[in-house]
C-alpha cells in the first residue's frame, strides 16, 4: 500500500489496545502501520485494568495520528481489521475477552460518521468516557477539537487524569522510520 499522501491527506486517529503479550504487540502494530500508513505521532504506553472482565490481564493502550488518502471506512476495514486478523485477532461474541491486538479509528478529520450496521462510530464514543482512549489521543493531539462536542481533547483528557487504575507505562519500542 503506498504511504504517500496528497494535500487533501485526512489527519486520523487510531488508539491501540492490547492483553495478550502487549510489549510484543503493541510495537509491533505500529510497526505495521509505519508500513501502510504516514504515522505522524506515537503516544505513551498507559496501563490499566481490563473493563468488564476482572479476570483479564491488565491492558497496556496507546494512540497513533497517521495522514492518510483513504476514506474512513477503508482505512478501518481495508486495513485495520486486516491487520487485527494478520496480528491473531480473532472476534468473538465477548467485547471484553482478552486479546492481542485491538485497532480502533477514534478520529477521521473532524467528520461524525457511523461506519457500519455492526455499531463503528467516528469519533469513538468512547473518547469521552474512557480514560484509556481519552489520555493517549490527548497526550498527541491536545488542543484538537472533538468533531461532536468542540472542547478539545486536553479539556476532555482532564477529568481523567487522576483516574485510578491507569497510569503512564512507558512508550512503544520502534525501530527508525523508513522515510517516504
Amino acid at each position: 500500500m503506498d504511504r504517500t499522501t496528497s494535500p487533501e491527506s485526512t489527519r486520523a486517529f487510531v488508539s491501540l489496545g492490547s492483553n495478550i503479550r502487549p510489549g510484543f504487540h503493541l510495537p509491533r502494530a505500529v510497526e505495521l502501520l509505519r508500513g501502510r500508513l504516514r504515522v505522524e505521532a506515537v503516544s505513551s504506553l498507559y496501563a490499566s485494568e481490563a473493563l468488564g472482565a476482572p479476570d483479564s490481564p491488565p491492558f497496556l493502550n496507546a494512540a497513533v495520528s497517521v495522514l492518510t488518502d483513504l476514506p474512513a471506512r477503508e482505512l478501518k476495514f481495508d486495513v485495520l481489521r486486516p491487520l487485527e486478523r494478520e496480528m491473531g485477532r480473532v472476534r468473538g461474541g465477548d467485547r471484553n475477552a482478552p486479546r492481542e491486538i485491538d485497532l480502533d479509528l477514534s478520529l477521521y478529520g473532524d467528520r461524525v460518521l457511523r461506519l457500519a450496521v455492526d455499531g463503528v462510530d467516528v469519533p469513538d464514543p468512547d473518547i469521552v468516557r474512557a480514560a484509556h482512549v481519552i489520555l493517549p489521543l490527548a497526550e498527541i493531539a491536545p488542543d484538537l477539537p472533538h468533531p461532536v462536542t468542540g472542547v478539545s481533547l486536553r479539556e476532555l483528557a482532564a477529568p481523567f487524569r487522576r483516574s485510578p487504575g491507569i497510569r503512564i507505562a512507558g512508550e512503544i519500542p520502534l525501530a527508525p522510520a523508513d522515510t517516504p
